[in-house]
């Protein structure tokens, strides 16, 4: 039997201040939370995605998280609604840039692009 990989069922994502990153995802980013387990560990869902924030275990598991790209329908709006929220880029859309860099929050580096 060779093995088939289909999708990707959740994304783990280390985060050294839970109650920060749970706001940004929510409240910035506009995900929807849907529970938590503990005082560690955090879930969204990304478009079927499920997307877990978590303190590191051990110091072994404290890394940054790789950089993550979300799929949005238009980049310019997605841009300008999340600069309006105090979001701050490195990098803007447009003059052949294919997407948007906000700055690191908590460490994590979200994408977007369309």
């Amino acid at each position: 039997m060779s093995v088939v990989l289909n999708q990707i069922a959740q994304i783990a994502v280390n985060v050294h201040d839970l109650p920060r990153a749970v706001a940004f995802y929510r409240d910035v980013l506009g995900m929807r939370h849907l529970f938590d387990a503990g005082p560690r560990l955090s879930f969204f869902n990304c478009g079927g995605i499920r997307l877990m924030l978590s303190l590191p275990e051990k110091p072994e598991f404290d890394h940054p998280a790789s950089i993550l790209y979300y799929k949005v329908a238009d980049l310019q709006p997605t841009y300008e609604a999340l600069a309006a929220t105090g979001v701050k880029f490195e990098q803007k859309p447009g003059a052949g840039c294919a997407d948007a860099r906000p700055r690191p929050v908590d460490g994590v580096l979200p994408r977007f692009r369309k």
